[in-house]
């Protein structure tokens, strides 16, 4: 599906690779000092604890955004 102008990309959330390992969720944020959206990749209790940096321009006032994301079940819905 195409994105539309101005949209933020998403990604995909898997709780569990084919080889077995897991991926960590997918936090977005936008920096107040540099306007640029970035995503970081961490545990839920690191999460908890981090005080969160852009990597931009290593500002601190960063929010976290909504992100849509998707869960696949083996019921159809």
């Amino acid at each position: 599906m195409p994105r539309r102008s101005g949209e933020t990309p998403v990604t995909a959330v898997i709780a569990g690779q084919e080889d077995g390992s897991k991926s960590m969720p997918r936090y977005e944020f936008i920096c107040h000092a540099c306007k640029k959206p970035f995503e970081l990749a961490m545990t839920i209790s690191a999460r908890e604890k981090a005080k969160i940096r852009c990597p931009k321009c290593k500002g601190t006032r960063v929010a976290p955004q909504l992100a849509t994301f998707m869960a696949q079940t083996a019921r159809k819905s």
